[in-house]
């Protein structure tokens, strides 16, 4: 009797011992969790190039373009957030993108290669908005605000382009009538 008290002393005392270090062992693991749990921070997006510069020529025949200098407006305001959440600024780049074309009182403007530089532009501004909803990290964001700022700057270029004075526009709009018209001789 003394012998089956002793071993079940033992037994548990065996098992006091092991449910301790158990124990133990399990505080010491939450602990390491808890220390490897990233603490959420606020993102630092890397710098943007300069907007492209429109030549001041070109750019008087635009001051009557509200809704294009309200982008450009945003867009300076985008290219300067350097932290923080990009979701209001990008809500915002997509409600004037598609007031841009639709406000565009400017005939030649209104062409296929100024429209395709805007589809490009609102591409790129819809995945940004769609990764800051899905908070995809901040080097992938990094890389579409980089293709927003070329879109735009594309934009801007070709809208300066259509713009531009082109001397053989006006030189096949003037002569087009003469050429046309056969010479009659009597």
């Amino acid at each position: 009797m003394i012998y089956t008290f002793y071993r079940y002393s033992v037994i548990l005392v065996a098992f006091v011992a092991f449910a301790a270090i158990s124990c133990g062992r399990s505080e010491e693991k939450a602990t390491q969790v808890e220390n490897t749990v990233a603490i959420p921070t606020i993102s630092t997006y890397a710098p943007l190039e300069e907007l492209y510069v429109i030549d001041p020529r070109t750019g008087e025949r635009m001051q009557t373009w509200k809704a294009f200098w309200e982008l450009e407006k945003e867009m300076k305001n985008f290219r300067a957030t350097e932290s923080g959440d990009l979701g209001f600024i990008t809500d915002e780049l997509i409600r004037l993108e598609a007031t841009l074309i639709n406000d565009s009182t400017l005939e030649k403007v209104n062409i296929p290669a100024v429209k395709s530089r805007v589809l490009v532009f609102r591409t790129f501004t819809k995945k940004l908005k769609d990764q800051l909803n899905h908070r995809v990290p901040t080097p992938d964001i990094d890389t579409t605000r980089f293709k927003i700022l070329e879109a735009y700057n594309a934009f801007r270029y070709q809208v300066s382009d259509a713009l531009r004075d082109k001397v053989y526009e006006d030189f096949l709009n003037r002569d087009s009538l003469q050429l046309d018209t056969p010479a009659v001789q009597n």
